[in-house]
């Protein structure tokens, strides 16, 4: 059995995918500068998702302190 998605779901997890190969791009050749950049751009994409479930998109969302384990 395959799972439902709803509209734009497969084209969602296309997009974590890529995502994730630029990602590993990033850990192969970056410099530890582009490293620490790409940090920082990836902790700010995870609050702003976490501002859209909150249906909160101008809120300050979650702290880094609120997600990471």
């Amino acid at each position: 059995m395959t799972p439902e998605f709803g509209e734009g779901v497969p084209e969602l997890f296309k997009q974590a995918a890529q995502t994730g190969a630029a990602v590993m791009q990033i850990v192969h050749s970056g410099s530890p500068e582009q490293v620490a950049q790409a940090r920082d751009v990836l902790s700010e994409t995870r609050r702003s998702l976490y501002r859209i479930l909150a249906d909160d998109l101008d809120g300050p969302g979650p702290t880094a302190d609120d997600t990471e384990e």
